[in-house]
C-alpha cells in the first residue's frame, strides 16, 4: 500500500482532520492536502537520481569521453 492510500485511510479510520494530521507533521494543510489530491511531481533528488543512474547504464569505457571518441573508426 503507499503513502498516500495508507493516509487517506488514516485519516478515514481515526477520525482526524487533514488539519490535524499536517500540525501533527509540520506541513501547511495545502499542502498536505494538494499532496493527497494532485499528482505528485517528481522531486529534484529523484530527478538526479534518474540521472545518474542512466549515466552509469550508458558510460563509456573508463578512459573515454564523449569528446575523444572518434567518429568513424575505420
Amino acid at each position: 500500500m503507499d503513502i498516500r492510500t495508507q493516509t487517506r485511510q488514516f485519516l478515514a479510520a481515526s477520525g482526524w482532520s487533514q488539519a490535524r494530521l499536517a500540525e501533527a507533521i509540520g506541513v501547511h494543510v495545502v499542502t498536505l492536502n494538494r499532496y493527497l489530491n494532485h499528482p505528485v511531481q517528481i522531486s529534484t533528488s529523484e530527478r538526479l537520481r534518474d540521472f545518474f543512474a542512466r549515466q552509469e547504464r550508458t558510460q563509456l569505457p573508463s578512459g573515454e569521453s564523449e569528446q575523444e571518441r572518434p567518429d568513424d573508426v575505420q
